[in-house]
């Protein structure tokens, strides 16, 4: 079975992050999402209602991303689609989201998921606390993930914005594994997880 905790909304990033506006603003991951799921046909009325309240008000409670959730496990039962109803995912300190793996059909759980609670999923777990949570974690990890590019030959100053950094450590990621790959992939020099210098932050 799939842990799903949130499925894949169609939008341009895949992410929930707040993102500039064309006039300079800054939107909320609530106020993003109500705007992809309003254009999106299938989603429901109760997710677009619920992130319209969201995204006036800046919040959404653990109880209305739950009823959601409920929405999206009763449009499976609808259909014959099996699932589970997985544990909480701590997305920062303080801060869970309710998940569900899905078995089969998998393209029915999906549509499900997408219908009912994507949208209000990636608002959910992108809110701004989320952020500023993984934003203070990867600056805790700054030392380690400046030590490790260097250690690869990568030139990055101390001071460097994190956002760049980040971009070092894929870019190094992927030069790691093109290298082993122009080798003929010898299974003894594969790029393991501890040459990825971008940190996984869990909570």
């Amino acid at each position: 079975m799939l842990l799903i905790v949130g499925g894949c909304a169609p939008q341009p990033g895949s992410t929930a992050t707040p993102s500039p506006s064309a006039d300079g603003l800054i939107l909320t991951s609530y106020q993003t999402q109500h705007y992809y799921a309003e254009l999106d046909e299938r989603t429901s009325e109760r997710q677009v209602e619920a992130l319209r309240r969201a995204a006036d008000s800046g919040q959404m409670s653990y109880a209305e991303i739950e009823e959601l959730m409920f929405d999206a496990l009763a449009c499976m039962d609808a259909a014959g689609a099996s699932y589970r109803r997985a544990g909480d995912w701590a997305v920062a300190p303080g801060v869970v989201v309710p998940t569900v793996q899905l078995g089969e059909p998998d393209e029915v759980g999906q549509a499900c998921m997408r219908k009912h609670y994507d949208y209000a999923f990636w608002a959910f777990s992108r809110q701004p606390a989320v952020v500023e949570a993984e934003d203070a974690a990867l600056e805790e990890r700054r030392e380690s993930i400046v030590a490790c590019l260097r250690e690869q030959g990568r030139e990055v100053e101390d001071d460097m914005p994190m956002d760049e950094l980040l971009q070092e450590a894929n870019d190094a990621w992927i030069d790691l594994v093109v290298a082993w790959e122009k080798m003929g992939s010898p299974p003894e020099l594969e790029p393991v997880e501890e040459q990825f210098c971008r940190p996984h932050i869990e909570f």
